[in-house]
């Protein structure tokens, strides 16, 4: 049972040692927004891009659930799942 026990947790365990803070934090520099634009109720273009970039680069590299980064954005998951369905086909 042990070994069953350890080998769901190594196969269930984050790809990634990165953070989403981190990740916000590459978004940050990498499109030339800020956290608090991130977290604002603004829907320009950029800033959605920018959601949905960490957004799915949270999830592909399993560092955060959709649920967790809509929350940190005070976001609708639904609407952060349209984004990404948009800009990451």
């Amino acid at each position: 049972m042990l070994a069953a026990a350890k080998m769901l947790a190594t196969a269930w365990g984050p790809r990634s040692r990165r953070t989403l803070d981190e990740l916000i934090t590459e978004a940050d520099e990498r499109f030339g927004v800020t956290r608090q634009s991130l977290q604002s109720a603004s829907r320009r273009r950029s800033l959605t891009y920018a959601r949905a970039w960490v957004a799915h680069q949270a999830t592909s590299l399993r560092i955060a659930s959709l649920a967790h980064v809509a929350r940190t954005f005070g976001r609708n998951e639904a609407s952060l799942r349209e984004s990404l369905r948009l800009h990451f086909p």
